[in-house]
């Protein structure tokens, strides 16, 4: 594994620098965090006046102008969010059906915002931007420049006031508050919402209280912690070690990781002794072996197994059918420890499992129809051994473009199919303008990993220093390629250049989450209902790859007895870069006990074995708030349960605290 300078014998392409004109982008365009929301009906309400988008005189017809107007619950002011592919927005008024769009596709101010026949197009795509609080809707008609806004006509206060396209500057005509609609008050949701709570308010509440005293509702800002490193599951640099089978992990050694920062290891397990014959026993038993020190240790690993380290014909591999036989083998043992296995780097096939020189699978990167079929076979019994809920990666791109296409959407993510399941690793990152062969085409294939790696992870090792190697570029393409993990022990002489710009890496490869403000209702009564937004904001690299839990956590400060709410909310599309909500409506049961109830906000692991493991918890970038010993995180606020608080009764699809 150490002689990484592997030449794929793929041509070496130059990039194409592109110096095309651009608009001139405005202080509110690039600068600006945005968020996801979840696909529900909502008001959209001007932060102005307070009053709400609407369809002029509630019409049904195409090209009829929209205004603002006293919010009323009628669908002529309801809006359905559906998210599109590129994370923006289509918006339909439930009236009518028809989608809320700029008159035409054109960058010109003054246009009007009406309702017109969806069709997807550009001035009917609606990005959501952070606005302190609320959100700038930005049509996509100056393309990614994104310099227009939705605007109220000379921020006028109003009824009937006409909603046109105008060049943002940030104004309170230009911000928005979006409420799921049917719920009750009048704060709504200040940011996006992902996931949130399962169906939203449908019905608004199905009872309440009629006296008692109003809980009332407070805000916390957080303190993000942008220095320290530390361990998170799942990501960073990883310790590498390879075995032919007489050489165990040391549990002293792997116990050690976590005080590093560390979470990872690689486990690499040559199978040379068995190319002709079935796994030994004992081999397996020394696999198994590992994987329990592996847990003890609290850590994950990225797993490989190959059979071969020659670069020198005959390689050394196995074909297809010992292979498939090796993986029935091991499928006990990977369904056993799937929990703790990160992903899996298909491997088996060649030199060090990377594919390229191989006895039998297409040598040299000259691979026939048979040969792709062969080498299909190997990805997807791979993906048999494993649960639907764990990835395997590829070496290079084109690898899984061959196999399975274009680059992954947003729809098809995480739908357990073979295309959603498999990322990439690169073991030449940083080699020379291609990584030593990664890449048949530069552009073409970092543009394709830039949209897959938001849904699959990415990971590797550097290998040569070269003039691609420095801080500069390292920081550039980790960002752009979305990398979760690295390897720390290769190649120290590129790392080292890197200097103390390592601990960047060291922050941001994978997650970095951090709460950034919450907004909290002050209680509820036992039957009743209280409302928690956080926005959260993800300054890693990448977004998780693996399911990830989200529980918020009462704890009675006399009792110590803990209340815990399940969260619908789905983690892995908390995309790099992006600053998102969490809504949720938590119910407190009938017969719940009265008290004061510190709040905590937990991201576990949702596999049984590990729920509980504070080392296998996300800890949050923000000081002060994360319980080493539970594995939570302190949101900083408290709720009073008690029969005297004035509270709407628990509503459908609201999220039950329970013990």
């Amino acid at each position: 594994m150490n002689a990484r300078q592997i030449l794929f014998g793929i041509a070496l392409l130059q990039m194409i620098a592109c110096n095309s004109g651009q608009l001139e982008a405005d202080e509110l365009s690039e600068s600006a965090a945005a968020f996801t929301i979840a696909d529900q009906v909502y008001e959209v309400r001007s932060v102005k006046s307070d009053k709400c988008l609407a369809v002029r005189g509630a019409s049904k017809s195409l090209g009829a102008s929209t205004v603002q107007l006293g919010c009323n619950k009628s669908a002529s002011q309801q809006w359905a969010a559906r998210r599109l592919p590129d994370d923006t927005y289509e918006l339909r008024a439930q009236h009518s059906g028809l989608c809320l769009a700029v008159a035409s596709n054109s960058a010109q101010n003054g246009l009007a915002v009406v309702q017109a026949q969806c069709t997807g197009g550009a001035e009917q795509k609606w990005l959501l931007v952070d606005a302190s609080g609320a959100f700038l809707l930005k049509p996509q008609t100056t393309g990614s420049y994104n310099r227009k806004c939705m605007d109220v006509t000379g921020g006028s206060m109003e009824d009937l006031a006409a909603i046109i396209q105008w060049t943002c500057h940030g104004g309170d005509n230009q911000r928005w508050k979006l409420t799921a609609a049917g719920s009750t008050g009048t704060g709504g949701t200040t940011g996006g919402t992902t996931g949130g709570t399962a169906g939203g308010t449908t019905g608004g509440t199905t009872g309440g209280t009629t006296g008692g005293t109003a809980p009332g509702t407070s805000t916390v800002s957080y303190v993000v912690d942008n220095t320290s490193v530390f361990a998170n599951p799942e990501r960073g640099f990883y310790h590498h070690h390879e075995t032919t089978g007489g050489t165990p992990l040391s549990q002293s050694q792997l116990n050690g990781y976590h005080a590093e920062g560390i979470s990872l290891i690689m486990r690499l397990f040559y199978m040379d002794s068995f190319r002709g014959s079935s796994i030994s026993s004992s081999y397996l038993s020394g696999i198994s072996a590992d994987f329990d020190r592996v847990r003890a240790a609290g850590l994950k690993t990225v797993l490989r197994f190959a059979y071969t380290s020659s670069m020198s014909k005959p390689y050394g591999d196995a074909p297809r059918d010992r292979i498939l036989s090796h993986l029935a083998q091991l499928k006990p043992i990977l369904q056993a420890n799937a929990d703790i296995i990160a992903t899996v780097q298909v491997g088996f096939v060649g030199a060090w499992g990377e594919w390229y020189y191989t006895d039998y699978f297409g040598d040299l990167g000259s691979i026939n129809s048979s040969q792709w079929d062969d080498r299909r076979a190997v990805v997807e019994g791979l993906l048999a051994t494993l649960p639907s809920t764990r990835t395997v990666q590829l070496r290079v791109p084109s690898f899984k473009t061959h196999l399975y296409g274009s680059a992954l959407t947003s729809t098809e993510a995480f739908t357990g199919t073979a295309k959603s399941r498999i990322g990439h690793h690169n073991d030449c990152f940083l080699a020379s303008p291609d990584d030593f062969g990664t890449y048949s085409n530069v552009s073409s294939d970092k543009a394709y990993l830039n949209a897959e790696n938001l849904y699959v992870p990415q990971g590797g090792e550097t290998c040569a220093t070269s003039a691609y190697s420095d801080w500069a570029n390292a920081n550039a393409d980790m960002e752009r390629l979305r990398y979760s993990y690295l390897n720390t022990d290769y190649n120290g002489s590129v790392l080292s250049s890197w200097g103390s710009n390592q601990d960047v890496a060291r922050r941001r490869l994978g997650y970095r989450f951090a709460l950034v403000s919450g907004s909290f209702d002050g209680g509820a009564r036992p039957g009743g209902e209280l409302n928690v937004s956080l926005s959260m904001r993800n300054d890693g690299y990448a977004a998780p790859y693996n399911p990830r839990g989200v529980e918020i956590i009462a704890r009675h400060q006399s009792t110590g007895a803990r209340l815990v709410a399940k969260l619908p909310v789905e983690m892995r599309r908390f995309a790099p870069g992006t600053t998102q909500q969490i809504a949720a409506r938590l119910c407190v049961p009938a017969g719940t006990p009265e008290g004061t109830y510190a709040l905590s906000l937990a991201l576990p692991d949702p596999e049984p074995a590990l729920h509980d493991r504070p080392e296998y918890a996300i800890r949050l970038a923000n000081s002060g708030v994360w319980d080493a010993t539970s594995g939570a995180n302190s949101l900083n606020r408290s709720i009073t349960i008690s029969a005297s608080l004035a509270s709407p009764a628990c509503t459908t699809g609201s999220s039950q605290l329970l013990p």
